[in-house]
């Protein structure tokens, strides 16, 4: 209450005051980049297998082999990293 009296009996200074918050918008629009399609960050996932009691070389061959072939299946997967 007390900073909207101030600013309607000093009205030259809450009019300075509004003509500075819009040429600053002004000035914000015109350099701030924009894109039409922005860049999306990367996506990605892990996952984890469990195989208690299997050598690695069986868990390789029965699990990881297997499962990479479906994953290279998916169109939007780019990379795949086991070990």
């Amino acid at each position: 209450m007390l900073l909207l009296k101030i600013l309607f009996q000093r009205q030259r200074v809450f009019a300075l005051l509004l003509i500075f918050i819009f040429l600053s918008g002004i000035f914000a629009l015109g350099t701030v980049s924009r894109q039409e399609n922005p860049e999306i960050a990367q996506r990605w996932s892990v996952i984890q297998t469990v195989y208690p009691g299997a050598s690695p070389a069986r868990l390789e061959t029965q699990v990881l082999e297997p499962m990479e072939a479906k994953l290279r299946e998916v169109y939007e997967v780019d990379d795949i990293n086991s070990f």
